[in-house]
């Protein structure tokens, strides 16, 4: 398999509403896995908080972050890397 674009995407729902914390656990979890953020943007609209992020992590995987009212905490990447961050968000939570 080369690049992402081979890769089957995988979301997983991190916490069930929009948790600050977590996201800020989230982050910091990959950046010590070496991933760098891309991009990101938050926003408010009405009663709910939308916070996104992007980071690339080794040459191959990309790492989407979403935080939302209502819907929670999600991470959306190949399976992979799911299985990574789930074995350490487990381990340290």
């Amino acid at each position: 398999m080369s690049g992402t674009a081979d890769r089957v995407a995988e979301t997983l729902i991190l916490a069930p509403e929009f948790d600050a914390q977590a996201y800020v656990r989230l982050t910091a979890l990959l950046q010590d896995m070496g991933a760098q953020c891309i991009r990101q943007w938050s926003g408010v609209g009405g009663s709910q908080d939308y916070f996104f992020a992007e980071y690339q992590l080794g040459e191959d995987s990309v790492v989407v972050v979403e935080n939302e009212t209502y819907l929670g905490l999600s991470i959306t990447t190949d399976t992979d890397t799911i299985a990574m961050i789930t074995r350490i968000w487990g381990s340290c939570g």
